[in-house]
């Protein structure tokens, strides 16, 4: 990423693969990174997420999975965005991609937008449109909005 100060939580959703000790084997290689073998994250996404959340500690939480391919400065512009309009939450708009390389229509910006005003939330969107030129959607917040969702 090119914003260089960020923690990076690797939790171990207790899969069967190599991946606890390939997380294991970056952490040791990068003081950024933390990994969490939590011992009942509870299935799948979700459990991961919600141990993630739990052990975050920086002001600002965005996910990727595991699976996902991020625009190298994608951090960067979502803390761009944040910071430009004083919003405690931040949407991006991406293109999410099958695994056979099919391109899929990005989400609305302005169902979510709606959708989050109705929960009093300040939402920034100057990142959507295609020339965000990031690959998937994603979501930064802030340690205010990761309280009300706890």
């Amino acid at each position: 990423q090119t914003f260089p100060d960020f923690e990076l939580l690797l939790i171990d959703d207790e899969s069967p693969d190599r991946c606890p000790k390939m997380c294991d084997s970056w952490a040791k290689k990068d003081p950024r990174i933390r990994v969490s073998h939590p011992a009942k994250a509870g299935p799948g996404p979700s459990g991961a997420r919600n141990a993630g959340v739990q052990a975050a500690a920086a002001p600002w939480l965005t996910m990727v999975d595991s699976d996902d391919t991020i625009a190298p400065d994608l951090v960067e512009k979502l803390l761009a965005g944040a910071e430009t309009t004083g919003a405690e939450l931040v949407i991006c708009n991406g293109c999410p991609v099958t695994e056979d390389g099919v391109r899929h229509p990005p989400f609305d910006p302005d169902v979510l937008q709606h959708a989050f005003a109705r929960l009093g939330l300040h939402v920034g969107l100057p990142l959507l449109g295609p020339r965000a030129g990031l690959p998937v959607p994603y979501i930064l917040f802030s340690g205010h909005v990761r309280a009300l969702c706890a």
